[in-house]
């Protein structure tokens, strides 16, 4: 069984092309947003090398024939997902298509020259010798990566965007280019801690944060499903949030 789609500006002959080749194990959708489908099916490399990231750490502490860990897989796996539906927003894509994205990414960690290169970095290979073991392959995820973190910092000095939106893609660009490590400490030049381990719904969270040296706090956010920015309060100088009904991730994106 497999699932492709056809693009393109006649949503009759797409059909018409479907009716033909479509059978029960062949499974064909069609969309006529062209952008947001290149959008979705392009960034889902640069989205699988950076989960491919936890699979070089897992690599790290269990070996490589050791017990595999899927939940920080995952939690990379959702964090690519919100940044690719910021970045198809920003396109103007029909977000429907936000499912090629995820379908693609899902197949890609799971093998081939992308899981490869996320893998080599994840275990601390620096790029230029990662790039030296897989010679001759093409790696668009590196291309990909690096040109849309290159755009995304040209639309931020325009005030049209912002990095702090998009750290996963950022720590990949960063790896690449700066030959920066795949740990928390190095990828948020910070750290953040909650004062409590869990909460009941409007409970109040307080949330601590420390900068590196050099660095400064630049955005600090919960998910709760939607973004949340988390706002200094003037009175006690701390950061707190209410407690939804949810579960949440909090996040915290440093910078110079």
């Amino acid at each position: 069984q497999t699932c492709i789609c056809f693009w393109g500006p006649d949503e009759k002959t797409l059909r018409w092309l479907k009716s033909l080749l479509e059978t029960d194990y062949y499974h064909i959708s069609i969309t006529t947003d062209v952008v947001g489908l290149e959008c979705a099916v392009a960034m889902k490399n640069a989205y699988a090398l950076g989960v491919s990231l936890a699979v070089g750490k897992n690599n790290l502490q269990y070996g490589k024939d050791g017990m595999q860990h899927y939940n920080p897989q995952a939690a990379l796996f959702e964090q690519g997902t919100k940044e690719a539906t910021k970045l198809m927003q920003m396109m103007g894509a029909d977000m429907r298509n936000l499912m090629f994205f995820c379908g693609d990414l899902y197949v890609t960690i799971f093998g081939g020259r992308t899981r490869m290169i996320g893998t080599l970095l994840g275990e601390g290979c620096p790029y230029t010798e990662a790039r030296e073991k897989l010679a001759g392959i093409t790696l668009e995820s590196v291309a990909i990566a690096t040109r849309v973190a290159q755009a995304l910092r040209q639309q931020e000095a325009q005030g049209r965007a912002s990095t702090a939106d998009f750290p996963l893609l950022m720590l990949v660009d960063d790896i690449i280019t700066n030959g920066a490590k795949a740990d928390d400490k190095d990828k948020n030049h910070g750290c953040l801690t909650v004062d409590k381990a869990s909460a009941m719904a409007s409970e109040t969270v307080t949330v601590t944060v420390e900068p590196d040296s050099g660095y400064q706090l630049k955005s600090l956010k919960y998910n709760d499903g939607t973004d949340h920015e988390i706002t200094e309060d003037a009175t006690s100088g701390e950061f707190q949030f209410t407690m939804p009904a949810h579960d949440v991730t909090v996040t915290a994106v440093f910078g110079v």
